[in-house]
């Protein structure tokens, strides 16, 4: 069971992975064209609640970090991304009149894309611990 949970967190890590590298063209997609598919899939609601559960599931997967590091890495990013997501559902409408305004807040941009730089090298060592774990049980 532990295995096949190694492999989801495998698996969600690179979704993830491809949504962080992308950040930057993500935010000025929502932005920028009307007509975006992003804008209309991707939103930043979506993604703040993709981002929950997918923490969620790092919390689930508890067993698979063995080191007090790794368990701290996890407890933490889980912690921040479980706060960002309740309060972007609390100021959900301010959200998504931001993105239909066209305006994003001056510092939104350059703290989103640099988080999750960070969160980048976050998730390739999970990706990394639960592929390990995958392979070798």
């Amino acid at each position: 069971m532990t295995t096949l949970l190694a492999m989801v967190i495998l698996a969600s890590t690179a979704l993830m992975l491809a949504i962080h590298v992308s950040a930057w063209w993500l935010v000025r997609s929502w932005y920028g064209a009307r007509d975006s598919w992003t804008g209309r899939v991707l939103t930043p609601i979506r993604l703040l609640r993709l981002e929950a559960a997918y923490w969620t599931l790092a919390l689930a997967a508890w067993t698979l970090w063995r080191s007090v590091p790794m368990k701290l890495l996890v407890a933490v990013f889980a912690a921040l991304h479980l706060a960002v997501w309740m309060w972007g559902e609390l100021k959900r409408r301010e959200i998504v009149a931001s993105v239909r305004s066209g305006r994003p807040p001056r510092y939104l941009p350059a703290v989103v894309t640099a988080f999750d730089g960070v969160e980048t090298l976050a998730l390739l060592a999970i990706g990394w611990t639960a592929g390990a774990f995958a392979l070798t049980g």
